[in-house]
């Protein structure tokens, strides 16, 4: 698996800060990410798919790319609440995303 470019230096930042993570990244440094975009397109991506189903996932992240168009952090902040909870989210994963 090859990490998205920012997973190393994600690594590095955790460990200085957090001491557990660090424990936890040490023993399973053998483990990283797949990305499906950028950080905040990947990150979007986790949030939609928590606890909903593959296809409910695909269809809600295919209206918030609708919407949306290219994934950067002014367009997603452009976007009014309940534009983005009317592609399907949640009130809680609305307010992650924004």
């Amino acid at each position: 698996m090859s990490n998205p470019y920012y997973w190393q230096e994600s690594i590095d930042y955790l460990t200085k800060i957090d001491p557990q993570l660090s424990k936890i990244f040490k023993e399973y440094s053998e483990y990283g990410i797949s990305s499906r975009g950028e950080a905040l397109e990947t990150l979007m991506r986790s949030i939609v798919g928590q606890q909903i189903s593959i296809q409910a996932a695909a269809s809600v992240w295919s209206k918030l790319a609708k919407l949306i168009g290219n994934i950067n952090p002014d367009k997603v902040l452009s976007a009014s609440f309940e534009d983005l909870k009317s592609c399907g989210l949640s009130k809680q994963k609305t307010q992650y995303i924004i």
